[in-house]
């Protein structure tokens, strides 16, 4: 006879506490409006230092690097780091980026 985790906790007089509610797919939290970006944002892609990957470059982030890359890895489905003030997501996502960032509140975007 085995003995899973649910039974022993009930034998020692635990009970389980509700479910966790499920996130809505597709729904990420985001500051207000233009809260995260400078007057210009920059698209930038390159392979400096990259063993030849490209990279999509954004500069112009001023706040909350984290977060935004965070939002870009699930809006997009592909990598997303930060590094040294940048936000560098893989592949040349340019096309991609520009109206997800002016959704965001980002206004002049440059591509470079």
């Amino acid at each position: 006879m085995s003995t899973n985790l649910g039974d022993l906790l009930k034998k020692a007089g635990l009970q389980a506490g509700p479910p966790a509610p499920e996130p809505e797919p597709g729904v990420v939290e985001v500051p207000e409006p233009g809260a995260w970006f400078a007057r210009k944002v920059v698209l930038r892609t390159t392979r400096a230092g990259r063993s030849g990957k490209l990279v999509t470059a954004i500069q112009g982030v001023l706040r909350d690097h984290e977060l935004l890359a965070q939002t870009l890895r699930k809006q997009l489905g592909v990598g997303v780091t930060v590094e040294d003030e940048q936000v560098l997501v893989q592949g040349d996502q340019t096309k991609r980026l520009d109206p997800l960032l002016r959704a965001q509140g980002a206004k002049t975007i440059i591509l470079g």
